[in-house]
């Protein structure tokens, strides 16, 4: 059967010198891996039609009882040509692809996935990558996947949760805040949040769209934090490691070398 969708390349790896694997999530189909003979010949139409981080237009014919699919046609929509020059950008769009890739099963239809990918990329050719960004995807496609992390009232006694509140603890288990009474003999999968990036994670997961958040700023400090503490969470829901964020914070970090004047 033929099947045509919006796609997003993920990854790509070649099979032979002329032949290439590559890994979409697709508006219609979720996660479909397409096997593309001949793509690099001097003379092949996919030539220049595809490259990590497009949005294309996907014709392919579905195999039920495989999951490799052969590509018929494709055509690029968006190329995204920052991404291929601001090595910033480029390590946060991978690690939305990693996250994507290893979260989402294939042929897991999940349109709401696809357009949040969709819209963290053109956010990323448009503005550039910030901390903010990479921890409110981290956050919405938690929420999309059923598995998002409650931020606000203790999990144990309901408590709302207030800025000047200063003993805070993560369940990383239970997925929940832990107010300092309810937790005071200590539990062994918790771990203690400060309230400043507790009230920031809380902010990022109540943002509809990363353009609320553009202009958030987040200190070093708060990115080790956050970072650290939405990565332990993620392995232990996900069962899989996300080296991918430790390494586009660590990139986002670095400060950018100043060049030398020439004497």
């Amino acid at each position: 059967m033929i099947e045509a969708t919006e796609a997003i390349v993920l990854r790509w790896y070649p099979v032979t010198n002329t032949s290439r694997m590559v890994v979409w999530y697709t508006r219609d189909n979720g996660r479909v891996t397409t096997l593309i003979k001949g793509s690099q010949r001097p003379k092949s139409p996919f030539l220049g039609q595809f490259d990590l981080f497009y949005t294309c237009e996907l014709l392919f014919y579905s195999r039920e009882k495989n999951e490799v699919h052969h590509c018929r046609e494709v055509s690029p929509m968006k190329v995204r040509s920052r991404l291929r020059t601001d090595w910033r950008a480029c390590a946060s769009a991978s690690f939305f692809s990693d996250m994507i890739w290893r979260t989402c099963p294939p042929r897991a239809q999940h349109p709401e996935i696809f357009d949040l990918l969709d819209l963290v990329l053109d956010e990323l050719h448009d503005h550039g990558t910030r901390s903010a960004l990479l921890f409110w995807f981290e956050l919405t496609l938690l929420q999309n996947l059923g598995q998002a992390p409650q931020l606000t009232y203790c999990i144990d006694c309901g408590l709302e949760l207030l800025p000047g509140d200063h003993v805070i603890h993560f369940s990383l288990d239970r997925g929940a805040v832990i107010c300092g009474a309810c937790n005071i003999t200590g539990h062994s999968k918790a771990a203690e949040i400060t309230p400043a990036v507790r009230a920031l994670l809380s902010r990022l997961q109540s943002a509809k769209h990363p353009e609320e958040i553009r202009n958030l700023h987040i200190t070093r400090a708060q990115i080790k934090e956050a970072g650290k503490l939405m990565g332990r969470f993620m392995e232990y829901h996900m069962d899989t490691n996300f080296d991918s964020q430790r390494y586009a914070l660590g990139i986002m970090l670095k400060k950018t070398p100043v060049p030398h004047p020439q004497s």
